[in-house]
């Protein structure tokens, strides 16, 4: 079974990596989709909205996402760097 993972996060994750890899106009609408599928200032939606301003304020809720969902950062990293590799 393939692992679902949370595009919300992922796009964020894929920032902090690499902040030229993510526009702002990217960023907003991420965080605008966050907010119309969690329909809350969940740590996604958060995390979302603070990869726009601030980078330990993204850590934080990050952490938080992980913390909350029991999911695991290693394999949203591991999924990223596989992108990235079949994209060379």
């Amino acid at each position: 079974m393939q692992q679902r993972f949370n595009k919300h996060i992922l796009l964020v994750e894929k920032w902090l990596i690499d902040h030229e890899s993510v526009s702002h106009d990217q960023l907003q609408e991420n965080y605008i989709s966050a907010y119309d599928t969690h329909c809350t200032l969940d740590s996604p939606t958060v995390a979302a909205f603070s990869a726009l301003t601030d980078d330990c304020a993204t850590q934080y809720w990050l952490d938080a996402f992980y913390t909350q969902s029991g999911e695991n950062r290693q394999e949203y990293l591991t999924k990223l760097k596989r992108e990235k590799l079949n994209r060379s």
